[in-house]
């Protein structure tokens, strides 16, 4: 009588293989979420930081002017430069700085520093188009989270697809906050 009795001294290759291979897929799965939610708590920030500005804005000329700062272009807030070309106000950031923590708008890190989309910018007379009439605006870049900018504006509205300007799936917003303003 052949008494063969097998051993088992731990887990074939086979097994093993199937527990990396089903382990580098939850990996994946949990990084593609950490992305996600990172950019939506980014996208939230810019949210706040925009809804900030327009009450810093909204505050600043009450009780002076009761007009918001004329500008012939879009301007940087919070920086000296912006995309290359735009430049600062300091009418425009000394009336925002009275209203916002730290005294100056925020810089977004996410974007490349002096590109498109590091810095709110705002425009007192900007000529509008089909979906946005003339007016005061500030604009702003949104992550592209969904990769078919249908993310949200908060209280603006989706303005241009920026994936070439930025490098990243991104949208420009803008919101409207009265009138253009003459010199």
């Amino acid at each position: 009588m052949n008494n063969y009795t097998k051993q088992n001294k731990g887990f074939t290759l086979i097994e093993l293989i199937v527990v990396v291979a089903i382990i580098a897929v939850l990996a994946g799965v949990i990084a593609t979420a950490l992305g996600q939610s990172r950019s939506s708590s980014r996208n939230a920030q810019r949210l706040t930081n925009v809804d900030q500005i327009a009450k810093a804005l909204e505050v600043g000329v009450t009780g002076t002017t009761n007009k918001l700062p004329y500008t012939s272009n879009w301007v940087c807030l919070g920086k000296t430069t912006c995309r290359g070309t735009y430049v600062n106000s300091a009418t425009v950031d000394a009336i925002i700085s009275t209203g916002l923590a730290g005294g100056q708008a925020p810089i977004d890190a996410f974007f490349s520093a002096g590109g498109y989309g590091d810095v709110v910018v705002y425009n007192s007379n900007w000529v509008g188009n089909a979906q946005n009439p003339a007016g005061v605006y500030l604009a702003w870049i949104m992550e592209d989270q969904q990769g078919d900018d249908t993310d949200t504006c908060g209280r603006g509205k989706w303005h241009m697809d920026t994936d070439v300007a930025v490098g990243a799936p991104s949208y420009q917003c803008v919101l409207r906050l009265g009138d253009s303003v003459a010199s």
